[in-house]
């Protein structure tokens, strides 16, 4: 009852005209926020942003990025609810969330917000957000909110950019190496989250946690399909990491950096962990020839079916990320 006399209060204190600088979406947003924060032990709550993705696809789109943009604003004026200037890069990931808990803690972030954006019939835009416990996984609370499709600038896409040949591209990818067996586990995220969207001309760095010693290979599926092998690379050739403990490729030691530009659409990053050293290394940064899965799998030993441990050779793993390229 209360919420609806605030409501009601809301719309009598503001005219129709000056309705127009702060939309009703937003209001609800704050809103909504707000009340999960309410029932939150801490009398505020800092949240991380998670990634915003577009339906069920795990993609991105420049929509995802206003959507960032928007609620830095808002959330500047909350006095309950604190943004930390930082992507959650772990997501959800078990492994992930575990080894930044310390962290996480000495900057006193409390939860990830979470959504995912769909076009109804109308043409408006349907976005379900999702507060997310960083340290337990519980969910906190959720809403959907109704985005008038006015409110989105034209030059906005809201739709990932070809994303229906993105997602076959996803399924010819997702398990290269579906008749390996074995420990060997390999877990890897960008720095701003899964199905993260980036501007042209930002970097990208990626995480990688394997819980065993193990060699790795990362290659890059660009826009057209093409294939080429990033790491390792002629700056950086040691491409063997420790177990239970997580790498950034690139970290600052390194001498490069991966800086994105067009052609925009979604891209790929498929991480190979061997516990073997590869037989075959490519030259690095140049277009394979053939498609994705045969180039990936060249060089690899799977382990068959049924063998013993005393049997098997090399175990392998893999990890797949996607995310969005987008103009600036």
């Amino acid at each position: 009852m209360q919420k609806f006399i605030r409501v009601l209060l809301l719309s009598a204190c503001f005219p129709l005209a000056s309705l127009s600088a702060e939309p009703p979406w937003e209001v609800q947003f704050i809103e909504a926020l707000e009340g999960m924060a309410k029932n939150y032990y801490k009398p505020s709550l800092t949240l991380a942003f998670g990634t915003f993705t577009y339906e069920y696809t795990g993609l991105g789109s420049a929509f995802s990025r206003f959507l960032e943009e928007k609620f830095t604003t808002i959330l500047s004026g909350s006095p309950r609810v604190k943004l930390f200037a930082r992507h959650a890069v772990e997501n959800m990931d078990p492994e992930f969330r575990q080894m930044y808990r310390d962290f996480f803690k000495t900057t006193d972030v409390d939860a990830v917000l979470y959504g995912r954006f769909s076009r109804e019939q109308s043409g408006n835009i349907r976005l379900h957000l999702e507060l997310t416990s960083l340290t337990t996984g519980e969910l906190l609370g959720s809403t959907d909110i109704l985005v008038p499709t006015s409110e989105i600038p034209g030059r906005i896409s809201v739709e990932p950019p070809g994303f229906a040949k993105a997602m076959d591209e996803r399924r010819e990818l997702e398990n290269l190496l579906a008749t390996a067996k074995g420990s060997l586990v390999v877990r890897a995220v960008t720095d701003r989250g899964a199905g993260a969207v980036y501007r042209d001309g930002e970097y990208l760095t990626i995480h990688v946690f394997v819980n065993q010693d193990a060699y790795l290979k990362v290659y890059h599926v660009d826009v057209n399909g093409k294939t080429k092998l990033i790491f390792p690379n002629q700056f950086y050739s040691h491409n063997k990491i420790k177990g239970g403990a997580m790498v950034t490729i690139p970290d600052a030691t390194y001498p490069f950096k991966f800086q994105l530009g067009p052609p925009y659409g979604a891209e790929f990053i498929k991480v190979v962990a061997s516990t073997r050293q590869f037989a075959d290394i490519e030259k690095a940064f140049t277009d394979l020839p053939g498609k994705a899965k045969e180039v990936m799998t060249r060089g690899l030993t799977v382990i068959p079916q049924g063998s013993t441990p005393g049997e098997r050779g090399e175990e392998t793993a893999e990890a797949l990320l996607a995310y969005t390229i987008v103009g600036k």
